[in-house]
């Protein structure tokens, strides 16, 4: 079996676009993946082309091979998430396409199920909200939906000092929050690696009392020396770990024991193959895995079968979009089953989930995005999604 054939698809979804990976073989076969990014699109699809000529001609099955192979061409590999977005990409759509030629599902060539259905905590419900009393409506009608762990930035505006009047407005707003869906809903917090370490122990020390699931990157990614002196002064999880590449990036976080969930991304950390090695890495150092997962499909469905199959598995993310793209479920042949904040177990061989290349076609993104405009301003909303 050959790889013949590879199309990327740049398809627009919103306020981000999404790019996905189809592979084809000599003998029918057909595997579907996901490269997104977060505002690097032109990089990876640079990448990926300059990946191609690896991939044709080679034999789907071999994926260790595969990544051997890159490893051992790409100077880069160890550092460059942009260079393993699109490696994910491919390598999702290679475990797809063995699924598919042994007819059984992903999950149960990594060592099978050990647990019936996968947690998902929803990112972006908030989207158009402002005030306090805002993120408390959009709060309540999510969990009334479905959904018992909900995740968001309570910090918009803010960057390294926050000054008391801004911690307050955090506490007023996971109060408001906290109050709507009651004790029993999982409130994960997220400040995008904004905050310097006094000001991430203040706030983070401020947000005790509503037992907050995690605390999410309160500082720079990039030191785990600097996350560390937040991680003992703070009584909340620790959780990052999303703009890391791959083992060697995951790797000094923690054997510092600087995170107590590492929260590798399903496209940027490499896709199932190297997650899977992370988990299991993370598991040495008694660490939790939430894969970070704002993405499309095919990014969750790999996050699901990751989740499936790996022991020390805690939560995966899941887009939720309130307000967001209406033809999410138009991208695939059939939608994504989502119960109670929670999804199946995929039936079908591969990833269980199929591209509808016609659609694809459709909703083809025609501009590039850079980022969110005004993402950390704290009036900030999405033009057309505010009610």
């Amino acid at each position: 079996m050959k790889i013949t054939r590879m199309d990327v698809y740049k398809v627009d979804a919103g306020w981000r676009n999404w790019i996905f990976v189809v592979l084809s073989t000599d003998n029918g076969f057909v595997g579907a993946g996901e490269a997104t990014t977060v505002y690097n699109e032109s990089m990876t699809l640079a990448a990926l082309e300059d990946l191609r000529e690896f991939v044709i001609g080679t034999d789907p099955r071999n994926i260790e091979a595969f990544w051997a192979r890159m490893m051992k061409s790409l100077y880069w590999y160890y550092a460059h998430v942009i260079l393993y977005s699109a490696m994910a990409g491919i390598d999702h759509a290679m475990w797809d396409i063995v699924g598919k030629w042994l007819d059984t599902p992903c999950y149960r060539l990594m060592g099978g199920a050990v647990r019936d259905s996968i947690r998902l905590y929803t990112n972006t419900w908030f989207l158009g909200a402002v005030t306090p009393e805002e993120y408390a409506q959009r709060a309540a009608a999510t969990v009334a939906s479905g959904w018992d762990a909900l995740k968001w930035d309570p910090f918009p505006g803010s960057y390294m000092r926050l000054s008391t009047s801004e911690v307050d407005a955090a506490v007023e707003n996971v109060r408001a929050v906290r109050n709507a869906v009651g004790p029993d809903v999982d409130l994960l917090i997220e400040t995008h690696g904004r905050l310097n370490v006094e000001s991430a122990v203040r706030a983070g020390r401020a947000l005790e009392e509503f037992r907050p699931f995690w605390y999410e990157e309160p500082v720079l990614p990039n030191n785990p020396a600097v996350l560390r002196r937040v991680k003992e002064q703070v009584r909340i999880p620790i959780a990052g770990g999303e703009r890391t590449a791959g083992r060697w990036g995951t790797l000094p976080f923690l054997s510092n024991g600087a995170m107590d969930i590492i929260q590798p991304d399903m496209t940027q950390a490499g896709g199932l193959t190297e997650v899977k090695k992370i988990a299991t890495l993370a598991e040495m150092y008694g660490v939790q895995v939430a894969p970070h997962c704002p993405r499309g499909p095919v990014a969750v469905a790999t996050g699901v079968h990751m989740a499936a199959c790996t022991r020390n598995f805690l939560i995966l993310e899941y887009a939720t979009d309130m307000g967001g793209i209406p033809w999410r479920q138009d991208l695939t042949v059939k939608p994504e089953q989502i119960v109670n904040g929670r999804m199946p177990l995929p039936n079908k061989p591969g990833l269980g989930v199929e591209l509808n290349v016609k659609a694809l076609e459709k909703h083809k993104a025609t501009r590039r995005v850079l980022e969110i405009p005004n993402y950390y301003d704290r009036s900030f909303t999405i033009p057309g999604v505010r009610s």
